[in-house]
């Protein structure tokens, strides 16, 4: 398995780089805060401006959220048009191999992550689909959050409140003031995602002096996190234990 010998150079983030797509947003896992996050940015005509995977759905969350009544004619055109995929996943050894070509580009070619964690729901009632995550309500880290620090990219997190809060407690940087963070404090679960996809629109209005700043400002943030995912891991997540580096 050639990943595992072959570590792939990520180059140093170039802030005069202007980057074709605004977002990279990929939602593999179907859960009903993908499903809904993937219908707000069909609504919003953001989807042509990001790169956008979701490739597994679950029709029930569509009934289970209404959004057949909230949002006819974008679940109409998502029920059309699924699965929706960036990348070729035949040709790639594993989703979470490390570091690969693919990846590289993806980050490159995009200004942020929109981070869909394997958690939104902020309490611990069950989710309005029913389904039986193993856990709710809580902090919880997979390789989503780590990719665009490894790939040195600024991210947008979709979590529970409080997740940039605490990530910030253990050392790492997040991208206030130059993404508003203000959704990490929002305890409704339907308002953290309108923040969220409201910040995204914002930050899609960008002109390219804009992005020019954006991309000045997060550098430093991003480079200090880049370092210090390196000295702390070996980059191969399959066989390094990375979830050490979120306790």
């Amino acid at each position: 398995q050639t990943w595992v010998d072959e570590i792939v150079e990520v180059p140093d983030f170039d802030p005069t780089y202007m980057p074709s797509k605004t977002f990279l947003c990929f939602n593999n896992t179907p859960r009903w805060h993908r499903t809904k996050l993937v219908t707000e940015l069909v609504h919003e005509n953001l989807l042509k401006d990001g790169l956008v995977s979701l490739r597994n759905n679950n029709p029930i969350h569509w009934d289970e959220l209404d959004l057949d009544k909230t949002r006819p004619q974008a679940t109409e055109w998502l029920k059309n048009n699924i699965p929706l995929s960036i990348d070729n996943i035949n040709t790639r050894e594993m989703h979470i191999a490390f570091p690969d070509n693919t990846d590289i580009q993806m980050h490159k070619d995009t200004h942020f992550s929109l981070v869909t964690e394997t958690i939104f729901q902020s309490d611990n009632e069950l989710p309005p689909d029913n389904s039986t995550d193993y856990l709710r309500g809580g902090i919880f880290f997979t390789e989503k959050t780590y990719k665009p620090m490894w790939f040195k990219q600024a991210f947008i997190v979709c979590a529970v409140p409080g997740f940039l809060k605490y990530l910030r407690t253990l050392g790492w940087q997040t991208f206030h003031p130059y993404i508003d963070e203000g959704y990490d404090n929002e305890k409704d679960d339907n308002i953290r995602l309108e923040m969220i996809i409201e910040e995204v629109k914002r930050l899609n209005s960008n002109t390219e002096e804009e992005w020019l700043r954006f991309r000045q400002g997060i550098q430093p943030i991003i480079e200090q996190n880049a370092q210090r995912i390196r000295r702390e891991h070996s980059g191969i997540l399959p066989t390094s234990p990375w979830e050490e580096l979120f306790e």
